[in-house]
């Protein structure tokens, strides 16, 4: 597991590493972190924390937590960008971001699709791929539609 306490633009404040066995479906404590020096009031709109549970090089889970609710994070308008690919009947969509998405949602135009994922975060400088089977008649080359919590309010 790799965890960060991190900017919302994603300049590492504290991080570290922590090797974890755990049981299937299990909720197993990790480590237990203390930030009290690290956020203070002034600066704890601005500020996330992030967890990685990796296997070797691939990520197989990230969870972000604020230390405000949603409404009070300093969000800057995200630059979402999507790559598509398409191959045997599945839509692989590569999406990235320069600061925190919150709640991304990936969507197709014209066509309606169940992803891997939904409503996922995307800390700043990470990617994410999310896939769907190939809606019939829809090419990689069409309009997907990337949106976050930002967009909510915008």
């Amino acid at each position: 597991m790799r965890w960060t306490l991190e900017t919302l633009d994603g300049v590492a404040v504290k991080q570290g590493e922590q090797p974890v066995s755990a049981a299937p479906l299990a909720d197993t404590p990790v480590i237990e972190l203390d930030f009290a020096a690290e956020v203070n009031v002034e600066n704890q709109r601005d500020l996330i924390f992030v967890a990685e549970l990796r296997q070797g090089d691939a990520v197989i889970a990230t969870n972000v937590a604020t230390f405000v609710p949603n409404k009070h994070l300093a969000l800057r308008q995200p630059t979402l960008a999507a790559s598509v690919t398409a191959q045997e009947g599945q839509l692989a969509i590569e999406v990235t971001s320069d600061t925190l998405a919150r709640f991304v949602e990936v969507s197709l135009v014209g066509a309606d699709a169940i992803f891997s994922d939904n409503y996922f975060d995307l800390p700043a400088g990470r990617s994410r791929t999310i896939t769907t089977p190939l809606p019939a008649g829809w090419t990689a080359e069409r309009a997907v539609q990337v949106r976050s919590l930002y967009d909510a309010f915008a």
